[in-house]
């Protein structure tokens, strides 16, 4: 491997030699992942494999209008609200102790148009 005529041959020799070289756990395990990876990647069918034009707008027609009943299923049952303090009912202006407060005039029943 000490010869060097052409490129491709060193590139080669390199990749021997570092593949021969102990490798830390740290290398290993990123290895592992990495092969883990590739092996999912390569069973995985592609996107062309399953879909063509027509069945990918059938599919995603068919998910908006099942989650569109799935929401509506679940806002009959699910109740949300929201926890943030300036979001809770108003329960009016409690007056302070010491003042009175105007009280209305009773409405007339006159009309102001005449």
């Amino acid at each position: 491997c000490l010869k060097i005529p052409e490129r491709e041959e060193l590139v080669l020799c390199i990749s021997y030699i570092s593949d021969k070289m102990p490798k830390k756990p740290a290398e290993k395990v990123i290895h592992k992942a990495m092969r883990s990876i590739e092996k999912v990647y390569g069973e995985t069918p592609a996107f062309a494999d399953i879909f063509d034009e027509e069945t990918w707008y059938q599919f995603c027609f068919m998910f908006v209008c099942t989650t569109v009943v799935c929401v509506f299923i679940l806002a009959r049952y699910v109740n949300i609200r929201s926890m943030d303090p300036c979001d809770k009912e108003h329960t009016g202006v409690k007056p302070r102790k010491g003042t009175t407060t105007p009280k209305m005039s009773p409405k007339s029943t006159e009309s102001v148009y005449k």
